[in-house]
């Protein structure tokens, strides 16, 4: 099942629930080499989607080229410029989060197609919500370095964050209007029968595919 979002723009965009695989979408999406980066990759042209990239963030404004991101609990992030036609899909985990990935992708969006934050709509799609995902204090303290108010909640020696909310506050921080901005709801690991969680499954055979394409 698909969650379709971005209705009544000219793009096509869906949440994925779990799926083995990408030939039970209706559509291919072009996908990088996700290794929790802060790298970002620009599809000018169609022939730059001939070779997978390692980056965890896409943006283009071509027709017709689907991009997506893969993930098992980590923040998928679909970005829509309604001014100038321009579309990113985003892999955030802590690492990528902590590295500001999505600010990092609206950035670029503004230099290289002059986008304003004012105009993009986010939506953050199913991922591990913050009363379920916990980490080490290493994490805690990496966020630290960007995030000043208290962003985490800690029970019995451990520290819980919701990494939907910190990517949230960060493009508010950015520019993005809160309005502009759709967080689903669904936790991947709360409803695991319905979505891969790599906290809960212990592994990423199956996994969720976002993805948007400029029609």
């Amino acid at each position: 099942m698909n969650i379709e979002i971005f209705k009544n723009y000219p793009v096509k965009s869906y949440f994925s629930k779990r799926i083995n695989g990408l030939e039970e979408l209706n559509i291919k999406p072009f996908i990088a080499v996700q290794k929790h980066t802060d790298k970002i990759f620009l599809i000018k042209e169609k022939s730059d989607t001939t070779n997978r990239p390692i980056a965890d963030a896409l943006i283009t404004n071509l027709k017709k080229i689907p991009i997506g991101v893969k993930t098992a609990d980590c923040v998928p992030l679909l970005m829509y410029d309604i001014e100038n036609n321009v579309i990113a899909a985003v892999h955030s985990g802590w690492k990528g989060t902590a590295q500001k990935i999505a600010v990092k992708t609206i950035k670029k969006m503004t230099e290289v197609y002059k986008s304003k934050p004012q105009n993009i709509l986010i939506a953050v799609g199913p991922s591990i919500c913050g009363r379920c995902y916990s980490v080490g204090k290493d994490v805690i303290e990496e966020f630290k370095k960007i995030i000043s108010y208290d962003f985490y909640i800690k029970k019995d020696d451990r520290f819980f964050i919701d990494l939907k909310e910190i990517n949230k506050n960060l493009l508010k921080d950015a520019g993005v209007e809160e309005k502009n901005i759709f967080i689903h709801p669904d936790c991947t690991y709360c409803k695991n029968e319905e979505y891969q969680s790599y906290r809960y499954h212990k592994n990423t055979l199956s996994f969720q595919i976002s993805y948007i394409m400029i029609e």
